[in-house]
């Protein structure tokens, strides 16, 4: 798996994900994560490899305390665990060559990547899936659907509100 890894990450300047790498190998995600995950700890002092990771937790907004969850690059963690009033998890996201700029784009790369498994064989039912990546990429730029939870339940007292994301239903 190491030389899979390496060569997806170094050779083919990849960003790998463990849904990319299960792909790749045919292996489950829980297994291309542990893998990815024995990887990075086996190379993080050679140099040129670079890691993003997922922190979950609850953040203060509006004076409510919210689920979030951000993707950040590795060296950004201690900064960003600042932003939470607990962190639950810190996990590997993903592995690259390079410091990645604009981190939302993994992750509206990985649902294109899901849309294009996804087939359907009338042409009047298929996805739209340029639509569907651009909607769930301004969710994830604007942070807003945390927002206006957090304004929901403070307008009906502390209750808990549902709320639909854009581009879902109820």
């Amino acid at each position: 798996m190491d030389k899979t890894l390496m060569s997806m990450i170094l050779d083919e300047r990849l960003v790998v994900t463990a849904v990319t790498l299960s792909r790749k190998e045919k292996i489950t995600t829980s297994e291309a994560y542990r893998a990815m995950t024995e990887f990075y700890k086996k190379h993080t002092n050679h140099g040129g490899i670079w890691a993003t990771v997922i922190v979950s937790g609850y953040r203060e907004k509006f004076g409510v305390s919210v689920r979030s969850t951000i993707v950040c690059r590795e060296e950004q963690l201690e900064t960003v665990k600042k932003q939470f009033l607990n962190v639950d998890s810190v996990e590997l996201f993903s592995l690259q060559a390079v410091p990645l700029k604009d981190i939302s784009s993994i992750l509206a790369r990985d649902r294109l990547e899901d849309l294009k498994s996804f087939h359907i064989d009338t042409k009047e039912n298929a996805p739209n899936p340029v639509k569907y990546c651009a909607e769930d990429f301004e969710v994830l730029r604007s942070d807003q659907h945390e927002v206006f939870n957090a304004m929901k339940r403070m307008a009906d007292g502390g209750k808990p509100v549902s709320c639909a994301l854009p581009g879902s239903s109820q």
